[in-house]
């Protein structure tokens, strides 16, 4: 986390210490290689218990990262969060709880509100609900903006880190149905240059074998009319990262003024 690790997560636990939800497990696994996070979860005080895992294998991976998270999870509802998230609210869990568990739904998805810090600005991300079970591009945002019953058996896939989310969109439509979308609460996600998004967005090949490797293992699983919707948006966001990618090869270099 560019040595940030212990300033975002202490943000995020003090948000999570806040909330007014009294049954909360807090799950931190641990990728780094430094003994940072270890050392700052060691003096920790929470009014919540807290499982901490030192999670060495497949670094560098925030899906498998996350599985490891999932799979010590106890509670019954499963609230990712990133590291460098928050909650804005001291009311947000417990009313996801009550809307999620009345709603009889497997899943949710809320409002994200993208804090950017490399221009200062906030952004209200909307999450659009499909419910003829078509995803293209994501509709629910990062996933911090998701909460889901634990099942056991709902997991990233390891071998994702930029279409991580939607991949897994895709498949709790096919076996949940269309979330519970909850309009008026949101979680704040940060966007800064060193989060995985800003810099695997520069990776143009890494983002082309990802579109290629839900195309192949995860779309075929569905309907004709969906294969058709993904291949269309997969070949099209292919060109233009292509596009991005060559023209940020070619581009001449602005001229530099110097001063009198």
């Amino acid at each position: 986390m560019h040595q940030q690790g212990v300033a975002f997560l202490d943000r995020l636990l003090r948000t999570i210490n806040a909330q007014d939800y009294q049954d909360i497990e807090i799950v931190i696994t641990d990728h780094s290689i430094d003994d940072d996070i270890q050392n700052y979860v060691q003096a920790l005080q929470t009014r919540f218990p807290v499982i901490y895992s030192r999670n060495v294998q497949d670094r560098g991976s925030s899906s498998a990262n996350f599985n490891n998270g999932f799979r010590l999870a106890k509670g019954a509802i499963i609230k990712p969060m990133c590291q460098d998230d928050y909650f804005p609210s001291p009311h947000f869990i417990s009313l996801l709880v009550d809307r999620l568990i009345g709603s009889k739904r497997g899943w949710c998805a809320c409002c994200s509100i993208i804090e950017d810090a490399t221009n200062g600005t906030l952004r209200l991300f909307r999450p659009k609900p499909t419910h003829n079970g078509l995803l293209v591009g994501n509709p629910y945002g990062a996933p911090s903006a998701i909460a889901f019953l634990n099942m056991g058996d709902i997991f990233f896939r390891k071998e994702l880190i930029w279409v991580m989310d939607i991949e897994l969109y895709i498949r709790l439509h096919r076996a949940l149905g269309a979330p519970l979308v909850l309009r008026d609460l949101a979680i704040v996600t940060s966007k800064w240059s060193g989060q995985v998004t800003s810099t695997h967005a520069r990776n143009v090949g890494l983002r082309l074998s990802e579109y290629l490797w839900v195309l192949k293992n995860t779309i075929p699983g569905g309907s004709i009319r969906e294969y058709i919707g993904w291949t269309l948006y997969l070949f099209s966001a292919s060109l233009k990262d292509v596009a991005r990618f060559a023209l940020g090869r070619t581009r001449k270099p602005r001229r530099q003024f110097k001063e009198k």
